[in-house]
C-alpha cells in the first residue's frame, strides 16, 4: 500500500507509523505522569510482508512505540507494552526503521500496529504445481496462474494451449494453498478476467492440480445508482473467504447516472465462502470527494444487488489548505461526518511522489503530525480517506486487507502545503 490508499489499497491498502514528541497532544490529554495504571499492549506487525491473511502478519521485533513522553521497544514476537498512562483518548505512534510511520489517535488498551515497508515481495516457495485447464471458451490461448498461501506467493506460470496444460513454479511449499488461473476478455463493454480457483494442501515438493472454468458460471446483477457529479468507472467483484482476498474480477463501465452491470463466470462457491462486490466512482461533486467505494458484502450468486452511492455524505477538509507555508507539524483537519461507524485516515506524501511519509487514524475531525516525524524542508500534500463500517475501531482495522466490513470508503482530494523549519 506504500502508494495504495485505503480505497485501496489502502487499500490498501490498506489500507505506516511515528513518534510523538515532549508536549502536548492536539485533542488529546496531556500525557506526562508514569504514576497513573492505564496500559496500554499490542503488536507490531508488517503489511508488506504479510500477504493477504488476516491471520499470518509478520511481526516487527525492535519497533519503537510512543504515546506523550513514553516510548518503549517492541519485543521478538512484535509485542509492547506501555504502563502509566491516563484514561481518555490519546495518541499513540509506532515507528520502525523501513518503515512509515503510523499514528492511531483512539481510546483503547490494546492497539495493533500494521506498517508499511520493509520488504515488499513474498516469499516464493520452492513447489512445482502442473495440471490440465478445462472448461475454456474457443479462441483463448493465454491463461496466466499463480498460487498464494499465508506466506508464500508463487513466482512465475507457463500454459501450453495445445495440451491445455499449466505450469507453475516457485509455489508455496507447506500448507493451505490457492491455486488461481485467470484468462482476460471483453464482452459488452466490459474488460474483465475470469477466474478459477481450488483449495490445496501442499504437503511435497510438485502437485497436480486440475481447473475447470465451466464451474465459472454463476453470475451476479449490480443495479448502480450514482451520486450527481461522480462517473462509475471501475467495478470489482471480490471473492472472500472471511479477511482472505480470494479473487478481484475487473469491469469497465461508463455510466452518467444510473447503469446496471451482469457480472458473470464468478467461480462457485466453495462451503463458509461468500461474494462481496464494489464499485469505484470519481469525480468532483461536493465538497472534497475525489472517489468513492460502495460495498456489499455476503452475497450468493444469482442476487440482484443495489449499490446506491447518492446517499453516502459529501466531505469537506478544512486545513491545512493547498498554498500554506507552515513551520511547525501540521494539525490536519476536516469536518466531522456525523456517523459513529466512521474512522478517518491521513495519508503525507512530498510533493513529488505517493510513497507515505506518514498516515494517522483517527475517529475525531482532526490529528496532529508527531514531532518525531522529522519533516525537510520543502512540499508536501496530504489527503484523507474517510472509511465506514460497522463496528469499526483504529485498534482492529486492517488496511488493504479487511475491505470485505466496509459499507463505504471516501477519498478525499489532495490538498498541498510547503514546511520551511
Amino acid at each position: 500500500m506504500t502508494n495504495r490508499k485505503l480505497v485501496f489499497w489502502i487499500l490498501i491498502l490498506g489500507f505506516t507509523t511515528l513518534v510523538v514528541g515532549c508536549g502536548k497532544l492536539s485533542n488529546s490529554p496531556n500525557i506526562v505522569s508514569l504514576a497513573n495504571q492505564g496500559e496500554i499492549s499490542g503488536k507490531i506487525y508488517s503489511l508488506s510482508a504479510s500477504n493477504y491473511y488476516a491471520d499470518k502478519f509478520v511481526p516487527i521485533p525492535g519497533a519503537k512505540v510512543t504515546v506523550g513522553t513514553i516510548e518503549v521497544i517492541a519485543s521478538a514476537d512484535g509485542s509492547y507494552k506501555i504502563s502509566g498512562v491516563q484514561a481518555g483518548e490519546m495518541q499513540i505512534t509506532a515507528t520502525a526503521e523501513g518503515f512509515s510511520a503510523n499514528t492511531i489517535k483512539a481510546n483503547r488498551n490494546v492497539i495493533n500496529f500494521y506498517l508499511q515497508g520493509g520488504s515488499s515481495s513474498t516469499e516464493k516457495g520452492t513447489a512445482t504445481i502442473t495440471g490440465t485447464i478445462y472448461g475454456l471458451p474457443s479462441g483463448i490461448s493465454s491463461v496466466y496462474g499463480s498460487a498464494i498461501s499465508a506466506a508464500k506467493g508463487s513466482s512465475s506460470s507457463s500454459y501450453d494451449p495445445s495440451l491445455y496444460k499449466y505450469t507453475i513454479t516457485g509455489a508455496p511449499d507447506d500448507g493451505e494453498t490457492y491455486v488461481f488461473a485467470y484468462y482476460s476478455t471483453y464482452e459488452a463493454g466490459l474488460n474483465r478476467r475470469v477466474y478459477s480457483y481450488k483449495k490445496v494442501s501442499m504437503t511435497s515438493a510438485s502437485r497436480e492440480v486440475d481447473l475447470d472454468f465451466a464451474a465459472s458460471d454463476k453470475s451476479l446483477v449490480v443495479n448502480i445508482k450514482n451520486k450527481q457529479g461522480l462517473v462509475p468507472g471501475t467495478l470489482y467483484a471480490h471473492l472472500y473467504n472471511g479477511y482472505r482476498l480470494l479473487l478481484s474480477g475487473l469491469y469497465n463501465k461508463s455510466q452518467t447516472q444510473e447503469g446496471t452491470v451482469n457480472i458473470s463466470k464468478i467461480p462457485a462457491l466453495e462451503p463458509g465462502d461468500s461474494y462481496s462486490v464494489n464499485i469505484y466512482a470519481s469525480g468532483t461533486a461536493a465538497g472534497d470527494i475525489t472517489s468513492i467505494n460502495l460495498y456489499k458484502n455476503s452475497l450468493t450468486a444469482g442476487q440482484s444487488v443495489d449499490l446506491d452511492i447518492s446517499t453516502i455524505p459529501d466531505f469537506k477538509i478544512n486545513s491545512p489548505t493547498s498554498g500554506e507555508t507552515l513551520s511547525s507539524h501540521p494539525t490536519f483537519a476536516w469536518e466531522p461526518i456525523s456517523d459513529d461507524k466512521t474512522l478517518y485516515v491521513v495519508y503525507l506524501y512530498p510533493t513529488d511522489s505517493y510513497s507515505t511519509i506518514w498516515w494517522g487514524m483517527t475517529k475525531s475531525s482532526s490529528i496532529t503530525l508527531p514531532e518525531a516525524v522529522i519533516l525537510n524542508s520543502g512540499g508536501y500534500k496530504w489527503s484523507v480517506a474517510v472509511l465506514n463500517a460497522s463496528n469499526l475501531d483504529p485498534a482492529d482495522i486492517i488496511p488493504s486487507i479487511s475491505q470485505s466490513s466496509y459499507n463505504w470508503i471516501i477519498g478525499s482530494s489532495m490538498r498541498s502545503f510547503t514546511y520551511a523549519k
